[in-house]
């Protein structure tokens, strides 16, 4: 099995962290989708780990919570009836801070 430059990893995180899909990554990176897909999950994993050793004992007097909508399997029209898709809610402090603190997924309901 070939490993990746640090360079070339670097372009296909830079690449994904600027919005483009997977899709859009394979030709521009020239490199598999199972690559990107595989390179994808060991990057979460490291900032999953990366997160819960440096972000602790933290005093925030002000955070701000935000919101990203999200469908997951259908689009709203679809859904049954008092179903709908997750909302991922990043919770962030205000500055200097600047890093996410957590993040949540919750069930967005739609009201009677």
């Amino acid at each position: 099995m070939r490993k990746l430059s640090a360079e070339k990893r670097a372009a296909i995180i830079s690449a994904l962290v600027e919005g483009n899909s997977i899709n859009a990554t394979v030709p521009m990176c020239d490199v598999s989708k199972i690559t990107v897909l595989r390179l994808l999950a060991d990057f979460g994993t490291f900032c999953a780990q990366h997160h819960n050793v440096y972000v602790r004992g933290l005093h925030s007097k002000r955070v701000q919570l935000d919101e990203i909508w999200s469908f997951c399997g259908c689009k709203d029209k679809e859904v049954p009836q008092g179903a709908g898709g997750p909302w991922p809610l990043p919770c962030i402090p205000c500055k200097p801070l600047g890093c996410s603190v957590a993040l949540a997924i919750a069930c967005r309901f739609r009201s009677a």
